[in-house]
C-alpha cells in the first residue's frame, strides 16, 4: 500500500503498464522481485507492440499551468520500465525513462516534494528533462495514490526558471493530484464496465445462435408454466411459441400420457425430471419426445421457472436403450469401487481362517470350521464376479426369496476377521421372514456398511448392532431420498 514519506525507496509498489495487456496488472517490491497482486484492475493499457499507451488521458493541465502561472506540467504513470505522460502541457514527449531525480523520486519518497533549482541536485541535474530541451529547472509533484493504497504515478509542475511554491500552493497541488486519481479510477470503473457488458453480449449472441440451431428442442417456462421462449426445433416438435399459455403446453401432450407426465412433473421436478411422453406435432404426426426438466432457482432459493429440453425419440426404443447403458456405465464405475472394497474384506477373510486352519491341524474339527469359512468367502467373491458381469450386460441378477436373517448369520462369520478387534458386533433380528432380493446385492450392502462402521471407531473400542424388523414407509418419509427407477 501507500508507503510513510520516511520509508526506503526500495519498498516502493511500481504499476507495471507493459504487462497490462498481458496478464493481470501487479506490483513488484523493487529490490526482492516479489509481486504483490493489485487490488484493483488495470489502470492503463499500454499497446506493446507501438509504444503508445491507450485509455485514459487527462486534458486539465492546462487549467493547472495557469493555477501556478508554470510554463509545463503533466501526468505521469511510473512502471518498471519508463515513465508514460498523460495530459501533458509544455513538454514534447509522451515516454521517458525511469531516471530518478524527478517523478521517479515523488513515487518512490511517496510524498508532495518539490526542488526549487534542479541544477544543485546532483542527481535531477542529469535528468534528460533538465540536462536537455526543455531544460526544466524547477519540479513539483504530488503522488497519485489509489483508492486501495498503491503509487501510480504523479501530477506535476515544472519551469524553466528556479522558484518555489508556498505551502499552500502545495496543497492545492496535492488535492488536484487527488481529483486525477479519483478520475484515473472512474475512467478504470467505467472501462471495466463497458469489457464486461461487451463480454455479456458476445456471450449471449453465441448462446442464442447455439439454441437457435440446436437440434435439441429448449423451452423456457415461467413459474406458472407459460412459455418464455420456445426454440425453432421445441416450435417444430410441439408448435409452442413465447407467450403459449400453460395449457397450450399441456395439450400437446398426447392424452393418454397426460396424467403421467403431470403427476411425474409434480413427483420429480424438484430433484430433474426425465420422462417419456408422445405429443401431437404441428404436422400431425404423433411423435415420442424425451422431455428432461429442470427448476431454475433465484438467490433466494425461489423458483423463478423451468428449463426444458425436448428430444426426438420417434425410435424410443433405442433411446431408451442408450439411456440404460448409459446408466448402467455410470453406475458400473460407482460398483468397481465397492467391489474393490468387499474384495478387500473378503481376502482378508480368507487370508485370516487359512491362517487360522493353520494353527489348528492337530484339531481336525475346528481347522474344518476354519476353511468351511474360506469356501464360503470364495462364494462370495464368486457371487461379486456375477453380479459385475451382470451389470455390465454379461450376467444376470438372480432375485429370488431369500432368508434375510440367514444371510445376516452368514456375513458375520465372513466380516469376524476383517473387522476391528476391539469392535463389539450385536445382532438383534426379528422373526425370520422371506424378502425377494438378489443375495450378492444384500450381502454386499451388508458388509460396506458394517466396516465402514468398523472403520469409523478408528482403531477405538464401539460398539456395532445389526438389527432387523419390518416398518411400513409412505410417500412422506422418502421425501429428499434419491428413488431408483
Amino acid at each position: 500500500g501507500a508507503r510513510d514519506a520516511g520509508d526506503s525507496p526500495a519498498n516502493t509498489y511500481r504499476l507495471d503498464l507493459l504487462s497490462a495487456l498481458d496478464s493481470p496488472l501487479v506490483h513488484e517490491t523493487a529490490g526482492t522481485g516479489q509481486l504483490v497482486p493489485l487490488a484493483a484492475a488495470t489502470y492503463v493499457q499500454a499497446d506493446v507492440g507501438t509504444n503508445k499507451t491507450v485509455g485514459f488521458s487527462w486534458d486539465g493541465t492546462g487549467d493547472i499551468v495557469l493555477v501556478f502561472d508554470m510554463p509545463l506540467a503533466c501526468v505521469s504513470l511510473v512502471d518498471r520500465q519508463r515513465v508514460v505522460l498523460k495530459g501533458v502541457h509544455g513538454v514534447d514527449a509522451t515516454a521517458l525513462g525511469v531516471e530518478p531525480g524527478l517523478c521517479v523520486t515523488t513515487v518512490e519518497t511517496n510524498t508532495p516534494r518539490q526542488v526549487a533549482d534542479l541544477l544543485t541536485d546532483e542527481i535531477a541535474a542529469v535528468h534528460p528533462l533538465v540536462a536537455n530541451d526543455p531544460h526544466v529547472r524547477f519540479y513539483a509533484g504530488a503522488p497519485l495514490v489509489s483508492r486501495d493504497g498503491f503509487t501510480l504515478g504523479t501530477l506535476c509542475v515544472l519551469d524553466v526558471q528556479p522558484r518555489r511554491l508556498d505551502d499552500s500552493q502545495m496543497r492545492t497541488l496535492e488535492l488536484l493530484g487527488d481529483l486525477v486519481m479519483r478520475q484515473l479510477e472512474q475512467h478504470r470503473l467505467t472501462t471495466e464496465r463497458a469489457n464486461e457488458t461487451a463480454a455479456l453480449e458476445r456471450f449471449g449472441a453465441l448462446f442464442q445462435g447455439m439454441t437457435e440451431r440446436s437440434p435439441v428442442g429448449i423451452v423456457r417456462l415461467d413459474p406458472s408454466g407459460s412459455v418464455i421462449y420456445a426454440n425453432p426445433r421445441a416450435t417444430e416438435l410441439t408448435g409452442l411459441v413465447a407467450g403459449s399459455p400453460v395449457a397450450d403446453a399441456l395439450a400437446v401432450i398426447d392424452v393418454e400420457d397426460r396424467d403421467r407426465t403431470s403427476a411425474a412433473w409434480t413427483r420429480e421436478i424438484a430433484t430433474g425430471l426425465r420422462t417419456l411422453v408422445h405429443v401431437h406435432a404441428p404436422s400431425g404426426d404423433r411423435i415420442a419426445v424425451l422431455v428432461q426438466a429442470d427448476r431454475e432457482v433465484g438467490p433466494d432459493g425461489e423458483v423463478v421457472g423451468y428449463i426444458s429440453t425436448l428430444t426426438d425419440a420417434s425410435d424410443h426404443e433405442e433411446v431408451l436403450d442408450q439411456v440404460r447403458q448409459t446408466q448402467r456405465l455410470e453406475s458400473l464405475g460407482v460398483l468397481a469401487g465397492w467391489i474393490a472394497h468387499d474384495f478387500n474384506n473378503i481376502l482378508g477373510a480368507v487370508m485370516g481362517n487359512t491362517g487360522l486352519a493353520l494353527a489348528n491341524l492337530d484339531d481336525p474339527v475346528r481347522a474344518a470350521e476354519y476353511l468351511d469359512r474360506v469356501d464360503t468367502a470364495s462364494q462370495r467373491a464368486a457371487a461379486l464376479c456375477e453380479q459385475l458381469l451382470a451389470y455390465s450386460g454379461g450376467g444376470q441378477f438372480t432375485v429370488a426369496p431369500i432368508a434375510l436373517n440367514d444371510l445376516i448369520f452368514e456375513t458375520r462369520n465372513l466380516l469376524d476377521v476383517s473387522l476391528s478387534k476391539k469392535a463389539e458386533v450385536t445382532l438383534d433380528l426379528a422373526s425370520s421372514w422371506a424378502i425377494e432380493a438378489d443375495p450378492t446385492q444384500i450381502r454386499q450392502i451388508l458388509m460396506n456398511v458394517v466396516t465402514n462402521a468398523s472403520e469409523a471407531l478408528q482403531g477405538r473400542p464401539g460398539h456395532i448392532r445389526i438389527a432387523t424388523g419390518q416398518g411400513y414407509v409412505g410417500a412422506g418419509d422418502l421425501d429428499g431420498m434419491m428413488l431408483g427407477r
